[in-house]
């Protein structure tokens, strides 16, 4: 049961607002905690008893830590031991190299999203072990950090103490169940009309071998890829995000268009916020603080880049393509004078952005360098039959996605809310918000949600 299926949208989303509206406040924590273990074991009984081991182990080691530093001891053990057991479960559910323990095990042993919510597990610990935060006591608020099921798949990820503040400040209302619910559609209309569409598109271009691809062909793969990543992504963490609004939860966004950013540093502080945040607070600025060489620093910020991309496949693509964004972001910043990010700085960012989505798509250095050099002609054939239908087929969702992942229909929407038409706005939302649930139901209901892309995370 995943935010894109029919039995999430129409029966567990509004049930558990009925649950949560008809609890006392001060029970609502446990309402929510056995809501989210119920969502859990939707997967099944392996996904559920991995959860509760996760949050188990993570508050245990939490605890002890706090005690060995009450002690005069610096607490390394149980941090360490919390550390290694939320890495080896991470790698034991993507790494390829535990391909042979997840098929032997029966079931979801391992949980959808674990790359998102076990940075929030190390980033906790890591907060707790240096001092900056005192570990949770209560273990059913604990729970809800990790496992709460509007953030459980796509986060967003947040530090304990602003997920603390954000519970305090939680406010169940009728304003906050109609901006969530408006919120919850738009991520729907993402993931279903757009990155499944876009989906189809790159599994049409990847079903063809790379050295018969023509130019056009493998930059509609490149593309598709790009996009279909970003809304399935954006488009699961507003669905997330507008449920745990519903609930009162306002988390930040994740996104904020990173299509066609004028440089590629622009584009990283607007491609998944809270994972480059994460890396900044608790890999690159520590590592860096280490030392005062300039080349050293630098080759932390590329290999945390690298390690960063690794992190969404697994895969030597994944980790060639985020090695390249590192040394680009340097390139930027050393070789282009400024005044040329305005004029050509979106040209070229976007143009990086591909040849790195060709890695990241390809699965393997072999693979993504074969599916590069079709992209730049090495098949000797610009455009052929296959481009022209897929374009033909396409084109009307390709130019729909390149506008709503920039920021040209968000200035559009706040040029109107300043002109007359705000009240023609305001009055048509309710209405359009219902069209969009609609047809993404129709479309569910006729293909089925698709999860693909999500399993990935």
């Amino acid at each position: 049961m995943t935010y894109s299926s029919i039995l999430y949208i129409f029966c567990f989303l509004p049930v558990s607002l009925l649950i949560c509206a008809a609890v006392p406040e001060r029970h609502r924590n446990k309402a929510i905690f056995l809501l989210s273990a119920l969502f859990c074991a939707s997967f099944g009984i392996g996904y559920l008893c991995f959860m509760l081991g996760y949050v188990l182990v993570n508050y245990t080691c939490g605890r002890l830590t706090e005690k060995e530093r009450d002690r005069g001891r610096r607490g390394a053990i149980p941090f360490a031991v919390g550390v290694a057991a939320d890495v080896l479960a991470l790698l034991a559910a993507r790494s390829p190299l535990f391909s042979g323990l997840r098929e032997a095990l029966p079931g979801a042993a391992f949980p959808v999203g674990i790359s998102l919510f076990t940075l929030s597990a190390v980033g906790y610990l890591v907060d707790v072990f240096s001092g900056r935060l005192r570990p949770e006591r209560h273990i059913i608020r604990f729970s809800l950090y990790l496992m709460m099921f509007p953030r459980l798949i796509m986060g967003p990820i947040v530090s304990y103490r602003r997920f603390k503040r954000i519970s305090r400040s939680r406010e169940l209302s009728l304003e906050n169940i109609g901006q969530g619910m408006t919120l919850f559609v738009l991520g729907l209309a993402k993931k279903v009309l757009l990155a499944d569409n876009l989906l189809m598109l790159y599994r049409a271009v990847g079903g063809v071998d790379s050295s018969k691809l023509s130019v056009a062909t493998a930059w509609l793969g490149a593309l598709s890829y790009v996009l279909c990543l970003y809304f399935t992504l954006s488009g699961f963490s507003d669905m997330g995000s507008g449920a745990a609004l519903c609930l009162g939860y306002r988390f930040p966004p994740a996104f904020r268009h990173p299509m066609f950013s004028s440089s590629f540093s622009r584009f990283g502080g607007r491609w998944h916020i809270q994972v480059m945040d994460w890396s900044r607070r608790y890999v690159t600025r520590p590592l860096s603080m280490a030392t005062d060489k300039i080349w050293l620093r630098r080759t932390v910020f590329v290999a945390v880049m690298g390690v960063t991309a690794y992190w969404y496949g697994f895969s030597t693509g994944s980790l060639i393509a985020g090695l390249l964004f590192g040394c680009l972001c340097l390139a930027e910043h050393y070789l282009i004078p400024k005044k040329l990010l305005k004029t050509t700085g979106m040209i070229y960012t976007f143009l990086g952005i591909m040849v790195c989505g060709a890695f990241l798509a390809s699965g393997s250095a072999t693979a993504g360098a074969g599916f590069l050099w079709a992209m730049v002609g090495g098949a000797r054939a610009i455009a052929d039959s296959l481009s022209f239908y897929l374009l033909r087929s396409y084109i009307v969702v390709l130019l729909i996605a390149l506008y709503a992942s920039s920021d040209l229909f968000r200035n559009m929407l706040s040029r109107a809310e300043k002109t007359k038409l705000r009240g023609m706005i305001y009055a048509l939302k309710p209405a359009a918000v219902l069209m969009l649930l609609a047809l993404c139901t129709a479309f569910i209901a006729h293909s089925g949600s698709s999860g693909e892309m999500l399993l990935t995370l």
